[in-house]
């Protein structure tokens, strides 16, 4: 399997669980003989006491960036501080998530350079792509929501942290067994945290967030992160699709295709309100397998098809390089152009039945306005030919031609 490009963790921490509390003190990880211990902090998945003095530590990280600030100063690091603080004394749960890049892809796409450089403003503003998901599909209140982040480079692979805390806890609350933060230190000597279960249940906010939250946030990330080097490609992709849908059309030329159509025809509904390709696939089996054999030929007719099919390809590999793994991308996104095909052969039928019946029901008509005349021949008048303009908003000519198909 492709290792993926970049991958997000996350946890949360209820109240009163750590001793240093939320914010934490400031010094103990800028204190620079706890620094020197180097190693034993080396590693995004390790979250010590006072986040945001981690964040913030020069040796490790740029300094701490908000949804509204590109760098926090000491003052604010402080004002942070007190309003993390007082989201725990209000019951509020904090959320940390780890983000961890592939350097290579960071390097393929402009975004690090071979000297280390690093684009911090464009992974800031994906960032704040991502929050902002985080924050609507969870429903935050965004007047409550606080959140800081920093990127650190003091591993093999850019990161980034981030701490999210709200002002007063909008969660629901859940029973839970209350459980107590406890250290201990591994055989290579580094330190570890786990919760012991302290016996006892009681009602606690909601913290874990849903998986497809967590992935709508990963991808809100990436598609921001690469919306500008990728818009021209995704443009031609789309195109091609679109121009695949509207090629598209009835009457068709062949004696097969028309008996074809006539065969789907017989097969549909008569409320025509129900000419849905989703509709007609849930309720009308055959009519779909009827629909997605024509459409299919007709793919299968178009000189544009194939390069489609190519386009879709390499935006595959593109995404399984990205996301790691294979996410059938492709697949997918032929499903769709199935989708919209079956609704455009829906809609021109509808458009030429419901034309057709209008030029029988004019000529019908003018029929009846002959006969009254009491003579046999038909006078067509250029007045006559502007009613039928009219009515039939087109020129007289195509309804005859439609008419004698």
């Amino acid at each position: 399997m492709t290792t993926p490009a970049f991958v997000l963790k996350s946890e949360f921490e209820l109240p009163g669980t750590n001793a240093k509390g939320y914010a934490g003190i400031v010094d103990y990880m800028t204190d620079k003989e706890k620094v020197k211990k180097g190693e034993a902090y080396n590693t995004p998945d390790y979250f010590p006491e006072g986040i945001l003095s981690y964040m913030a530590d020069e040796k490790k990280a740029s300094g701490l960036f908000t949804k509204d600030k590109d760098f926090v100063d000491k003052n604010s690091i402080r004002e942070l501080k007190e309003s993390y603080q007082q989201a725990e004394k209000n019951g509020s749960l904090q959320w940390k998530f780890v983000g961890s890049f592939d350097n290579e892809w960071l390097k393929e796409n402009q975004i690090l350079d071979s000297d280390g450089a690093v684009r911090e403003q464009t992974l800031k503003k994906a960032v704040r792509v991502m929050m902002d998901r985080l924050i609507k599909e969870e429903k935050f209140i965004p007047s409550q929501t606080i959140w800081a982040a920093s990127f650190h480079h003091n591993t093999d692979n850019l990161h980034f942290h981030i701490s999210l805390v709200e002002k007063e806890n909008s969660r629901e609350l859940v029973k839970r067994r209350q459980k107590k933060i406890e250290k201990s230190l591994s055989p290579t000597g580094m330190q570890m945290r786990f919760y012991r279960d302290q016996g006892g249940a009681c009602l606690q906010p909601k913290g874990k967030l849903k998986q497809a939250t967590l992935d709508k946030m990963k991808s809100s990330f990436l598609n921001e992160l690469t919306r500008t080097s990728r818009k021209q490609f995704l443009e031609r992709q789309t195109t091609l699709r679109d121009n695949l849908v509207h090629e598209l059309q009835v009457p068709q030329e062949t004696i097969a295709q028309k008996r074809e159509l006539f065969r789907i025809l017989q097969t549909l509904p008569e409320d025509k309100k129900k000419w849905q390709y989703k509709t007609i696939s849930r309720e009308h089996p055959i009519a779909k397998g009827r629909i997605d054999s024509y459409t299919q030929r007709y793919l299968h007719d178009s000189g544009n098809k194939e390069a489609f099919q190519h386009v879709l390809e390499e935006e595959a590999r593109f995404r399984e390089r990205l996301y790691g793994g294979n996410h059938n991308y492709k697949e997918n996104q032929m499903a769709d152009l199935e989708y919209r095909l079956g609704n455009r052969l829906l809609k021109e039928l509808k458009v030429q039945l419901e034309e057709k019946n209008k030029l029988r029901s004019v000529s019908r008509i003018l029929q009846k306005n002959q006969k009254e005349d009491g003579t046999s021949e038909i006078h067509f008048t250029l007045r006559d030919r502007r009613r039928l303009d009219r009515a039939m908003g087109d020129t007289y000519q195509k309804k005859v031609n439609l008419l004698y198909y």
